[in-house]
């Protein structure tokens, strides 16, 4: 699944583009990377037409007997140690 958000406004100076630094989006990767490995990932980057543009993107799979509406597995994750 890719959830993918844009802006409209002056965008991310160049050097925080290139490496989307910052204590927020580094534990948001690290997380993604406990639960999904190389499956998911999170990039930060500059539009083609200017703002920001986030995109997650993390796998899912369709729950075992899913009828005519398709239903998602959602992954849920308790830390005990996040309080």
């Amino acid at each position: 699944m890719e959830i993918k958000v844009e802006d409209d406004g002056p965008g991310l100076p160049a050097a925080e583009a290139i490496e989307g630094r910052g204590i927020g989006l580094a534990n948001t990767r690290a997380r993604l990377n406990r639960l999904y490995g190389d499956a998911a990932r999170l990039t930060v980057e500059n539009g083609a037409q200017g703002g920001a543009v986030a995109v997650m993107v993390v796998p899912y799979r369709e729950a075992a007997g899913a009828s005519e509406t398709k239903a998602m597995e959602v992954h849920a994750h308790h830390d005990a140690d996040c309080r």
